[in-house]
């Protein structure tokens, strides 16, 4: 729900589009093409998007098969409360 902000801001940033962060409302009523859904998809791989339990269990997995020893993890979100919310 949330990442559909996300997946909008990135799209509009790679189509040179002005910045705009939009509520997940709006990103998840916006008529997007078939390249944008590609697009879309493709953006996805550099991020792990999912509940709190679901990327833990991706970091732990990343830190089998890769031996990080260090993450940073970083919410960008429509609203100064829903960020704080994925914190929590």
């Amino acid at each position: 729900y949330h990442a559909a902000s996300l997946d909008l801001n990135l799209l509009f940033l790679d189509k040179k589009m002005p910045f705009q962060i939009v509520s997940p409302e709006e990103a998840l009523n916006y008529s997007y093409t078939e390249m944008d859904k590609m697009h879309i998809q493709n953006n996805r791989k550099r991020f792990l998007v999912g509940s709190a339990k679901d990327v833990a269990n991706t970091l732990r997995a990343h830190d089998e098969n890769f031996g990080i020893n260090e993450a940073v993890i970083g919410t960008i979100s429509h609203s100064h409360e829903a960020r704080l919310q994925s914190y929590r």
